[in-house]
């Protein structure tokens, strides 16, 4: 029912959705040597999006002749309710230290869209206990692209896993990340 994937052929493979910034803070190093380690697996990875790192990815289609990374540029806003949910897996990531810095801003799109997560964040981070605690997905650690590719193949095969993952992440949108608890908290921290 999503026009989105059915023009793209993602309705019909096992997807990873990387939606966002591709920026110098991003370990798309690692995402990268992945998506070439799965390149005869069924599994498509689909970035929408643009950055300083996005090179990374356009090398391993116009010199790797990788098929199974579909590269978009950022879409129209109101296209995200589809976007989003084009997937079976989304995809955040961030280099070693940057996690002190930054919390990426897609990683709750993603939550709301109801989709599990694989992160690729430092051991520890904030990502990697998000995670964790509210069982949303998985982290891998960056820099190496073997493990990650090992648990992507896992999860293509554990179809109960990846739903109950999106399940737990829409609820923790719900439950968190809400404009209203938000608005909430302000108030209390204004007038209380």
């Amino acid at each position: 029912e999503n026009d989105f994937a059915h023009k793209h052929h993602l309705d019909q493979i096992f997807t990873i959705l990387y939606s966002g910034n591709i920026g110098r803070l991003h370990d798309i190093k690692t995402i990268a040597q992945t998506i070439q380690l799965l390149q005869d697996e069924p599994i498509q990875f689909v970035f929408i999006g643009d950055g300083a790192n996005r090179y990374l990815l356009e090398d391993l289609v116009n010199h790797h002749h990788v098929q199974n990374l579909l590269l978009l540029p950022f879409q129209a806003r109101h296209q995200l309710p589809l976007t989003l949910t084009a997937c079976d897996m989304s995809l955040v990531s961030l280099i070693p230290g940057a996690e002190s810095i930054i919390a990426p801003c897609k990683l709750y799109g993603m939550l709301a869209a109801g989709r599990g997560i694989i992160s690729v964040s430092s051991a520890g981070s904030y990502m990697d206990d998000l995670l964790s605690q509210y069982h949303c997905g998985v982290n891998c650690i960056p820099g190496d692209p073997q493990a990650l590719a090992d648990t992507i193949k896992q999860l293509l095969s554990q179809t109960q896993k990846v739903t109950e993952f999106g399940n737990n992440a829409h609820q923790l949108f719900k439950s968190h990340y809400r404009a209203e608890r938000a608005i909430r908290e302000y108030k209390q921290l204004i007038f209380d």
